[in-house]
């Protein structure tokens, strides 16, 4: 019997967010590697807030198509490549989708990972393009320097979770903003910021920022909107 290609494709867009009203559970044809691309078995794919925007009604910078696999970040081997630097059995992440097999275009990968170095869900997340994000915007556009007092907003989010620990490790005073007394309490406890504020249980920001930030802030790093 010929190998088949579990997939979830999109069924419907969405004007909240997105429910099992918008999937569909398909059974498709093991596709075949694409001329310059591979094809990638997936170890894991990723379920991320922005999916909710590629899923709207209204326009986003990026919409997956009614009867499209659901675009995802993931993680998988290389079964078959028809890419130069790539060979089966190459473990790579990138832009794949929420399937078994996925024909990725050469556009689509975006490195080999080595899990030797770190678990292979690490890859789709701290090292992936959220720690990327973090680590580039910090550091790139940033440039701390030791004893300054950064402010992150979103700070138990996937970006702002890893910036208060960059942060720290860069000798920064690193204070959050978060929603919620467990999102707080998360961001201080594990993700080691020296303070964090829950916005939603404080009356006046502006003064519990002032509070929290007694020297003045040096950089902010804002995750809002988007």
């Amino acid at each position: 019997m010929a190998p088949h290609n579990p997939s979830i494709m999109v069924r419907a867009h969405s004007n909240s967010i997105p429910g099992p009203e918008c999937f569909e559970l398909c059974d498709l044809p093991l596709p075949k590697a694409p001329e310059g691309g591979v094809l990638v078995r997936l170890h894991y794919v990723s379920v991320d807030p922005a999916m909710r925007g590629w899923l709207s009604h209204e326009a986003n910078y990026l919409t997956v198509p009614v009867g499209q696999v659901m675009r995802a970040h993931g993680v998988g081997e290389v079964v078959a490549s028809n890419q130069p630097g790539y060979s089966a059995g190459d473990m790579i992440c990138g832009f794949f989708g929420w399937s078994a097999y996925y024909a990725a275009q050469a556009d689509d990968i975006w490195w080999k990972i080595d899990p030797a170095i770190a678990p292979a869900p690490v890859w789709l997340n701290l090292f992936g393009l959220n720690g990327l994000t973090a680590w580039i915007g910090l550091n790139h556009f940033g440039r701390p320097a030791v004893g300054e007092t950064i402010l992150v907003t979103t700070a138990a989010g996937a970006v702002g979770s890893a910036v208060g620990q960059l942060a720290r490790a860069a000798g920064l005073r690193a204070v959050g903003i978060a929603g919620g007394a467990k999102k707080a309490r998360l961001a201080e406890q594990h993700f080691g910021y020296d303070k964090v504020i829950d916005y939603r249980g404080t009356e006046d920001l502006d003064r519990a920022i002032a509070e929290a930030c007694p020297n003045g802030i040096h950089l902010f790093y804002d995750n809002v909107g988007g």
